[in-house]
Parts: structure tokens; sequence; C-alpha cells
């Protein structure tokens, strides 16, 4: 937001998630603000020179994603724009122009019209997270699996150079791998490993709601709710998070004096005596 220029810099909702497309432009996924377009005209940094647009859905569409809760963003190998909403999916083919919508129907397949996650496997299979599992996309139906440690997915990891062909999978309560050795184009037939309450690999520590994973270097890299956790083999975790004595910011709008008193609960402490 530019605050000396309030009509040519606006105020968005948070932002969801970030891709960018084939010819560059940045697109920005809001809450319930709809789509943020940027053209950086070829530049890294942004500015207040770059050609901003909020992009919005037809009224035709079905699914209004200023009314729709947006959970996130994906622009496959074609250039085609993937929305994750609470109402179902919602694609923009860039280069044609075109909007479409993805709902669930009794004979589709798709698990659930809640979806928090959208991926691409190598072979341009498209992979959904939903709130009652998750869902291979073949052709015009959807192959669902949802023996998981719990139903929200949220995450998803693939690189063969690093862990295979595994399919590992973020949920609200641990994580789960598929091997894909078998799976050839049909997708069906796989089976899934569980990890939950401590894991199976034990010695993961935090929330077992697991928003992203990621694997360098055969390291893993799990972002839960309570804090990071790194996978170094299996039942080898290290958890990093909030300690004694790490200091964080406490920030509010209003404005507020020395006489003002506010209390957090807290489940460590740490006491300094130095003022």
């Amino acid at each position: 937001k530019d605050p000396t220029d309030p009509e040519f810099s606006h105020t968005y909702a948070p932002c969801v998630a970030i891709e960018y497309d084939q010819q560059g432009i940045i697109w920005l996924a809001t809450a319930k603000k709809g789509l943020i377009k940027v053209n950086t005209h070829g530049t890294i940094a942004t500015s207040l020179d770059d050609d901003i647009t909020r992009v919005y859905t037809p009224d035709t569409l079905g699914i209004n994603i200023t009314k729709k809760a947006v959970r996130d963003l994906f622009i496959d190998q074609n250039n085609v724009l993937w929305i994750a909403t609470e109402a179902g999916i919602v694609t923009y083919d860039i280069n044609a122009g075109t909007w479409a919508t993805i709902t669930k129907t009794s004979d589709n397949g798709l698990p659930d019209k809640s979806i928090y996650k959208i991926y691409q496997l190598p072979d341009g299979t498209m992979v959904f997270g939903t709130s009652r599992g998750m869902a291979f996309k073949i052709g015009d139906h959807f192959v669902a699996y949802d023996e998981l440690p719990n139903k929200t997915v949220y995450s998803f990891f693939y690189d063969e150079a690093e862990t295979g062909q595994t399919l590992w999978i973020g949920t609200k309560k641990g994580y789960a791998t598929i091997d894909l050795t078998q799976a050839g184009t049909a997708y069906t037939g796989l089976q899934t490993q569980q990890f939950e309450a401590g894991y199976g690999d034990t010695s993961i520590s935090q929330a077992g709601d697991i928003r992203a994973i990621l694997f360098k270097n055969n390291i893993g890299w799990f972002g839960t709710k309570a804090g990071l956790e790194q996978r170094n083999g299996f039942r080898d975790w290290n958890s990093f998070g909030p300690e004694p004595g790490d200091v964080f910011q406490f920030k509010t709008r209003m404005p507020f004096s020395s006489l003002d008193h506010y209390r957090f609960n807290t489940t460590k402490g740490h006491e300094d005596q130095a003022l």
C-alpha cells in the first residue's frame, strides 16, 4: 500500500498463495478479495511502476472467489491457473482466457468440494487435498484415497531425485506416503502408509498439523502449526520452535501506554532481570 496515493494503492486481504506464469506474471490469491495480477516488466523487484490488476471470476461462473474462501493457487505445465476454494476448484486458462469450475458430483469421484491443496506430478497428473481425503485427477474423474492419519489434506511433496517414487502427504494429524511405482496412468489400487500419534516415525514432537513438506539433499522439512521439523532419516528428527528466551513481537493497531496491562499464557517462560 502506498499511503501517499491511496487511490492508486489498494488495501487487499491477506495473501494465501503466490505463483508466476510462463510469461513471468505474478499471481497472488487473497482470502476473499479475488486475484491480484502483477506485471513487473521483467524486473526482479516489485515497485510502484508495476502494472497491478485485480482479477475476478465471471458472475456466471458459479463460484465467486470474493465470497468463497480461497486456500491455494497453482499454475500447471500448460499455463492453466488452478484455484482451491471452499466450494470447489476454479480454473483459468491464461493463454485462452477461459474460466471453468470443478465441483463435487455423485459420479466424478471428487471426495469433497472443500479444497485445501493443489499439486502436479511430473507426468502432469493433478493432485488435490480436500477435507475428506486426497484425489488424483484422471481425465474427467478423480481417484480418491482417504486412508490417512486425518482426512483433511494440506500438503504434498514428490521428487524422485530426493525420495524416489514416493508421494508425501501432510494432513491435519500426521503424514502419509504412497509408493507410486505401480501407479501407471490410472493411479488405482495404491496403498498408503500412515504416520500419526508419534507418527510411527517417532521423535517428531510438534503439532501434527502439517502445512508444508520439502526434501532437500535427502533432509526432510515439515512445516507444522507449532513450528518446523527436520527429518534426517527414519526415527531421526529435530524440532525447531519457540524456546524459553526467544523474542517475540506483540503487534496491535490500538494505541496503548505503560499503564496498560496485557496477559499472555504460555507453556514455557523466561525471566530476564536485566532492564
